[in-house]
């Protein structure tokens, strides 16, 4: 059974991996990068910092700090999870690592002529578990559709780029997906009972 998805997962890549053109090629590496995103974390920042001040009488710094320490925790469970235990414990070569794959797995090529293959191991995605974290943890806490789409979108884009520059198979995106939303759920969880326990709603004036 584990071969046979093994098998299905590796030709799921070889499918999505030939999809390219020289564009794509540099616009995904763009994507790939952390900080590409930094203006759009700082965004992220902003709206929630409005939608709970609107709402509460929170102290900017407090509730900032709150934000900080809740995403801290959601990438350092991630993060922890994908890189420092199931990476070096399932030690699945990455696509672009791969003996089997060699010569079929299409790379990206930096400026400097080196070619990309990330580290050795690939399963799961820290890409894809951390920033489906992020976005779980984001959308539990504003609970709109907005939110939904925009950190669904993000979150995807981010994971899929992973695939196509070869260093990731589909099956490494969707359980770093899982495992990093239930991790952001659980967090956004956490989050509002730490709100509901120190800080209280506005007592309307009679």
């Amino acid at each position: 059974m584990i071969e046979e998805l093994a098998h299905i997962d590796k030709q799921l890549f070889i499918l999505l991996n030939e999809l390219r053109s020289p564009v794509l090629d540099d616009f995904f590496w763009i994507i790939t990068k952390t900080s590409t995103w930094i203006p759009f974390f700082a965004a992220i920042v902003y709206v929630l910092l409005r939608s709970e001040t609107q709402k509460f009488k929170y102290n900017n710094l407090k509730i900032l700090g709150l934000f900080a320490l809740c995403i801290g925790l959601v990438i350092l469970l991630a993060d922890q999870t994908a890189s420092g235990f199931a990476k070096p414990f399932f030690e699945r070569f990455r696509p672009s690592h791969e003996p089997d794959l060699e010569g079929i797995v299409n790379l990206y090529t930096k400026n400097d002529g080196s070619v990309y293959h990330g580290g050795t191991f690939g399963f799961f995605s820290s890409h894809a578990c951390n920033s489906f974290g992020i976005a779980a943890f984001v959308i539990g806490i504003l609970q709109n559709k907005r939110a939904f789409w925009v950190m669904g979108i993000w979150a995807f884009f981010f994971s899929y780029s992973r695939i196509y520059l070869g260093v990731h198979y589909p099956g490494d995106i969707l359980v770093g997906a899982v495992v990093g939303s239930f991790y952001g759920w659980v967090v956004s969880l956490l989050f509002r009972k730490v709100k509901s326990k120190y800080w209280s709603e506005p007592q309307p004036r009679s």
